[in-house]
């Protein structure tokens, strides 16, 4: 699993699965998204990005889902951030 921060998904998505992507990516292509948020700061992408990546395989996996099903956006940043 593959945690990181962009401002423009579909590129860093794109840039993934054509091996440009981190080095973590680059040899598990095709990539696939299952989790975005549109409403956080930079700053606090970031913090959350820290967490997920601190967080067990798990735990990652809850977060992945806490919503119903991967691909849809989460809530908001508070409650993201509250559940780890």
């Amino acid at each position: 699993m593959y945690c990181g921060v962009t401002n423009d998904v579909g590129k860093r998505l794109e840039a993934h699965n054509v091996g440009k992507g981190a080095k973590y990516t680059r040899s598990r292509t095709p990539v696939a998204l299952v989790c975005t948020s549109v409403s956080m700061t930079k700053s606090d992408a970031h913090k959350l990005e820290y967490r997920v990546k601190q967080a067990p395989a798990q735990r990652k996996e809850q977060m992945i889902r806490m919503d119903g099903e991967p691909g849809k956006p989460v809530r908001s940043k508070k409650e993201v951030i509250d559940r780890t």
